[in-house]
């Protein structure tokens, strides 16, 4: 029995000097692998950062189309107006009487379908925007076709604001809405 203790205790002893040494080594890896974990770590805290800053910046630049939206949709000329900007005073003259003959002869409404940004360089963006124009009121005399319409604003980054600099419409992804919204399909001529 005594022989069969000491051998327990012996076994006992070597599982804990050979764990404890284990745990030793582990513990000594663990520290000089401390600093590269610090560094993924700081590494991934910066990338997330940088992803954050890009979805603010993206969040700005499609909170400017749908401003434009709504000041439109308000008929708010002056800060419709705002969210461009225009090469020189005689080019926004122009557009704002523009804007306020439209406001004036026709009430729409405006829903934006989506806003995409699909280009940012530096101080400079992209965005996609499918909107429907449906007319509410036409002043008597005009005509007006409602509409889905895709277009691609450019917007840049001028004195810490984004400003729409330019809209190219998209003809052939304009649909012909009725009077509820919903597309008209329309035979092509010959």
């Amino acid at each position: 029995m005594k022989k069969t203790m000491s051998l327990f205790l012996l076994s006992t002893a070597v599982s804990v000097a050979l764990v404890g040494c284990a745990e030793e080594k582990t513990t000594e890896q663990s520290k000089e692998k401390a600093p590269e974990l610090q560094e993924v770590v700081k590494n991934t805290k910066a990338q997330k950062t940088e992803l954050e800053k890009a979805l603010e910046v993206e969040n700005q630049i499609k909170q400017v189309v749908l401003d434009n939206i709504k000041y439109a949709e308000e008929e708010n000329s002056q800060k419709y107006m705002e969210t461009f900007t225009f090469p020189n005073n005689e080019t926004y003259e122009y557009n704002l009487k523009l804007m306020n003959a439209v406001f004036k002869n026709y009430d729409l409404d405006y829903e934006v379908l989506s806003a995409d940004v699909i280009e940012r360089v530096d101080n400079y963006a992209k965005v996609e925007v499918v909107q429907k124009y449906i007319a509410k009121s036409i002043a008597e005399g005009l005509g007006y076709t409602n509409n889905m319409a895709t277009y691609t604003l450019t917007l840049e980054l001028i004195d810490g604001k984004w400003k729409i600099v330019n809209s190219e419409l998209d003809p052939s992804k304009t649909k012909v809405l009725d009077e509820n919204g919903n597309v008209i399909e329309v035979e092509a001529t010959k």
